[in-house]
C-alpha cells in the first residue's frame, strides 16, 4: 500500500543540544506514547536537540513559528515488563527519493515547542523518531548538498547518510492533527570553508514548561515523507469519521446464539453502510474500543470474550476475560469499554447465578453497575474497582446495558437501559460514584424512546445518543442528539439510522440491536498481524 505524504509539514534542520550551564535540570517525566508502531508508558529524560522549520534550496517555510524540542526516551520499567521493540523495516518516499530503511530502537519523541517568546506552532504534531539504516541489499544513500536557511545560519550542507524515521504520535491521549505526517532524518555536516556554528542558548516553551537549552552543533535534516511500514493493504477499504457494530437477527432472537455481529461506518453518524471487510461474527451485545493500536469488539459469544483486529479487519487474535472480584462470583454481562492511554476500564452488570442479571429475583432490589480495570495489555484479567458505579433501587423492570462516554470537559457519561427507556448519570471522575443530575431520582434522557444505548462525544459539546426501539416487533436502531449529554431528548427528535435496509441479506423481519458507536481508529490503527 503506498503511504501518504503530508501536504503541509516543513523540514526542519535539527540541532544537537543540551540543558545550558546554570539552569534547572530537566526532570524525568513518564508519558504515553502511541504511534504507528508501538503503544508504550515512556520515560522522557533529557534535551537531545532542538529543530527549526528550514528552507531547503529556496523553499518556503510554511510555519515560521515551528519548532520542536527533541527529548530522549527509554521504555518506562514496569511489571510486567512492557515488550522491548523488534524492530520494522520501512518503506520511505520524498524529494532525495525513496528508499527502504531498517527501522531500530526509538530515540526520542520531539515536542512542539515556542522558542525565544515567539507564538507557538499551529497545530503540529508530537513525533516519535527510531533510529533506521539503508536496509542491507538495498541502495546506500547518496550524499547531497543542499542550501539550508533557518532563524539560526544559512548554509551549504551535505546530506550524509538516513539516521531515523519519525512518525506523528498521540502523547497521553492528545490525539494526532495530520495522519500522514512523518519525517525521514539525514545526517549532516557543513560544505567544507564556511563560518562554524556558534553555539547559543534557547528558550523553550512547550508542554514539559519552560527551560533554556544550548544549541551546539547542526547534527540533522528531518525531511517530510511517505513513510509505509507494511503490514496489510488498507487500499481496499473505505474509511469513515465513526464507527458502529450491533448484533442482528431474524428468527428466535430471545436466545443470544442466534444474534450476528455486524459493522458499519458513517460520516455524520446518520447514514451507515456495512463495512464488507468485517464479514459477521457470532455473538451478542458488541462493544468497541480502539485500544493499544487495535480495534477490540468485546461481545458475548461462549468462551469468547473479545476479538482484537488490526487496520484490515482481520482478526489478529481472539482471548477471554477473567473478572477478578471477591463480590462478583457470577462474573459480567453487558460490557463497555473506555480507554485512557494504555489503562482500559470495563463497566458491566454483575452477573446473577440461574437468573436474568437485568432484573431483580424479588422487587424491590437494588441494581449495581461495576467497573474493573485491566491488569496489563493481554486484556486477560480485569480487577474490580472497588465501590459502586451506580447504585439504583427499582421496584420493577429492568436496569442493564451500561455506556461509558469520556466526555470533551473531562468528565464521564454514564448511559443505562431502564427497558425501553434510557436512564443518564455523571462523575469528574471514571473511578468515582455516578449520579443522576436530578438526584436521587434517576434522569431518563430517552423516556420510552429507546434502551440499550451507547453513546458518542460528537463537535460543539453535543452527545449523539443511539437506542434499540422495538418497531411493529422488529428492533431498529435510532439517534437523538443531546445539547450537552444529559438534556432529555424527546421522541420527536429521535430519528431511525439503521434497520433491516442496511443489508440485502436482512429482511423486513430482521432485528438490529445494541449498538456501539466510536470514532473511527486514527493512523495509528496497526496493519500488523
Amino acid at each position: 500500500m503506498a503511504a501518504a505524504q503530508s501536504a503541509t509539514l516543513d523540514h526542519f534542520k535539527c540541532y544537537k543540544a543540551a540543558t545550558a550551564k546554570g539552569t534547572p535540570k530537566f526532570e524525568t517525566t513518564t508519558v504515553t506514547l502511541v504511534d504507528a508502531l508501538e503503544s508504550k508508558l515512556t520515560d522522557v529524560t533529557k534535551p537531545l536537540r532542538i529543530c527549526n522549520a528550514v528552507s531547503k534550496d529556496g523553499s518556503v517555510i510554511q510555519d515560521s513559528t515551528a519548532h520542536l524540542e527533541c527529548y530522549k526516551i527509554k521504555d518506562t520499567k514496569t511489571d510486567p515488563k512492557q515488550t522491548k521493540f523488534g524492530g520494522a523495516t520501512a518503506a520511505t518516499v520524498n524529494q532525495f527519493g525513496s528508499e527502504t530503511l531498517t527501522v531500530k530502537q526509538p530515540e526520542v519523541v520531539c515536542v512542539p515547542s515556542a522558542t525565544n517568546g515567539q507564538p507557538a506552532p499551529v497545530n503540529l504534531d508530537h513525533f516519535k523518531c527510531y533510529k533506521a539504516n539503508t536496509a542491507k541489499g538495498t541502495p546506500k544513500f547518496e550524499t547531497t548538498t543542499v542550501g539550508l536557511a533557518d532563524e539560526f545560519e544559512t548554509k551549504n550542507t551535505e546530506v550524509t547518510t538516513p539516521f531515523s524515521v519519525c512518525t506523528a504520535a498521540d502523547k497521553d491521549g492528545g490525539g494526532i492533527s495530520d495522519s500522514a505526517a512523518s519525517f525521514e532524518c539525514y545526517k549532516i555536516k557543513d560544505v567544507k570553508g564556511q563560518t562554524k556554528f556558534a553555539a547559543r542558548d534557547v528558550e523553550v516553551q512547550n508542554q514539559f514548561g519552560t527551560e533554556t537549552v544550548t544549541a551546539k552543533k547542526a547534527e540533522l535534516l528531518c525531511v517530510p515523507s511517505a513513510v509505509d511500514l507494511g503490514g496489510c493493504d488498507t487500499s481496499g477499504i473505505t474509511t469513515s469519521s465513526y464507527m458502529i457494530a450491533f448484533h442482528a437477527c431474524t428468527s428466535n432472537c430471545g436466545n443470544p446464539q442466534n444474534h450476528t455481529i455486524y459493522l458499519a461506518g458513517s460520516n455524520d453518524g446518520v447514514t451507515w453502510s456495512l463495512i464488507s471487510a468485517f464479514a459477521g461474527r457470532a455473538g451478542s451485545v458488541p462493544d468497541l474500543v480502539f485500544f493499544n493500536r487495535y480495534l477490540y469488539l468485546f461481545h458475548a459469544a461462549g468462551a469468547e470474550s473479545w476479538v482484537k483486529m488490526n487496520a484490515c479487519f482481520e482478526v489478529v487474535e481472539t482471548g477471554s476475560v477473567a473478572l477478578v472480584s471477591a463480590e462478583d462470583t457470577a462474573g459480567y454481562v453487558d460490557p463497555s469499554l473506555v480507554a485512557a492511554g494504555l489503562d482500559l476500564t470495563l463497566f458491566y452488570l454483575p452477573g446473577i447465578f440461574g437468573a436474568d442479571p437485568a432484573g431483580c429475583t424479588s422487587y424491590p432490589c437494588t441494581k449495581k453497575i461495576h467497573s474493573a480495570t485491566a491488569d496489563d495489555t493481554t486484556l486477560t484479567s480485569f480487577t474490580q474497582v472497588t465501590g459502586d458505579r451506580v447504585a439504583l433501587t427499582i421496584a420493577s423492570g429492568v436496569l442493564s446495558d451500561p455506556d461509558i462516554v469520556a466526555k470533551s470537559d473531562g468528565t464521564y457519561a454514564l448511559y443505562v437501559s431502564a427497558g425501553p427507556s434510557t436512564y443518564v448519570f455523571t462523575s469528574p471522575t471514571v473511578d468515582g460514584t455516578f449520579t443522576s443530575p436530578d438526584g436521587s431520582t434517576p434522569r431518563a434522557i430517552s423516556n420510552n424512546s429507546g434502551g440499550v444505548p451507547s453513546a458518542l462525544q460528537a463537535p460543539y459539546g453535543q452527545i449523539w445518543l443511539y437506542v434499540t426501539k422495538n418497531q411493529s416487533g422488529v428492533e431498529v436502531l435510532r439517534r437523538g442528539v443531546s445539547a450537552d449529554g444529559i438534556t432529555p431528548i424527546s421522541d420527536a427528535q429521535f430519528a431511525t439510522v439503521i434497520d433491516h435496509s442496511i443489508s440485502a441479506g436482512f429482511t423486513s423481519a430482521t432485528s438490529v440491536s445494541s449498538p456501539s458507536i466510536i470514532p473511527w481508529p486514527d493512523s495509528t490503527w496497526s496493519r500488523q498481524q
